[in-house]
């Protein structure tokens, strides 16, 4: 019985800690939505934002599609034990991309 009551009563703190977000929520869209709709629409903004997205397009254009070919995937041989060296060469290498 006292589980229960403690359960409960974190839950009426959990429901009020949630109701006190939503408002917090609301109040900041109803302050700061106009703040953001109005930078958001600001002339130098829309002309950054046009500029990129062409420059993303011709880029796209420009790059040859990707092709994937059958060939160049090994089968996985699932009979071999891991071999952690194997391993960690493989994921040093795939680390390498994203530097």
């Amino acid at each position: 019985a006292e589980y229960k009551a403690q359960m409960n009563e974190a839950a009426e703190q959990m429901s009020d800690v949630l109701d006190f977000f939503r408002s917090f929520h609301d109040t900041m869209r109803k302050s700061v939505g106009p703040l953001c709709r109005a930078i958001d629409n600001d002339p130098r903004r829309v002309k950054l934002r046009k500029a990129s997205l062409a420059q993303l397009s011709t880029v796209d254009a420009v790059r040859p599609p990707i092709q994937a070919s059958a060939e160049s995937i090994e089968p996985i041989d699932e009979s071999k034990a891991l071999d952690p060296a194997t391993l960690t060469d493989a994921l040093s290498r795939a680390s390498s991309f994203d530097q």
